[in-house]
């Protein structure tokens, strides 16, 4: 991990980035039956954002 944050410099997204806080948000109070379902969705979430999202 070390080695990666330092090839990669120290500019990796906080916990708190807008993507995670949509997610977050688009993610609330799902469950979800099987890995399949929750791909599904998050693909989903995904398709309706813009590219410069």
């Amino acid at each position: 991990t070390r080695q990666k944050l330092m090839q990669l410099g120290w500019d990796v997204l906080s916990s708190d980035f807008y993507l995670f806080r949509s997610l977050q948000s688009y993610l609330n109070g799902k469950n979800f039956d099987s890995l399949d379902d929750c791909k599904d969705y998050l693909e989903q979430f995904i398709s309706q954002k813009n590219a410069t999202f």
